[in-house]
């Protein structure tokens, strides 16, 4: 199994523009695959989630890869890490498999810092 570098996701906002700095990213390998099973990208796809956009989101997982997330023009850092708990809770519910995060986030969200620490806590 391949380990693959965290993604780092900040806050940066770029005024000219009125974007985050992940606008228009695609942020890959969302998850570490589990040691003795399936990939991520199997179990996020089995529990149907290719392609799922968040209602109020500009934000997306891939229809290419179930563990990687698109970032459109609008996406911010708090609504892929709600998306990420979503998918970290799906995958858990059906399969009862707790999905590491790969995923570091360097930013001010309360509600960010806290879904990942839910995540990486295994709750």
């Amino acid at each position: 199994m391949i380990d693959h570098e965290a993604t780092i996701i900040t806050d940066d906002f770029n005024k000219a523009t009125g974007e985050y700095a992940l606008a228009h990213a695609i942020i890959r390998h969302v998850f570490k695959s589990p040691k003795n099973g399936r990939p991520a990208a199997v179990l996020l796809d089995q529990v149907g989630l290719k392609g799922y956009r968040l209602s109020y989101s500009d934000t997306c997982v891939s229809f290419k890869h179930a563990n990687w997330i698109k970032c459109y023009a609008r996406s911010t850092p708090t609504e892929v890490i709600r998306l990420m708990l979503l998918m970290y809770r799906l995958v858990d519910w059906k399969f009862e498999i707790k999905l590491l995060p790969n995923v570091i986030y360097q930013g001010n969200s309360p509600v960010a810092h806290k879904a990942l620490e839910t995540m990486h806590q295994g709750r």
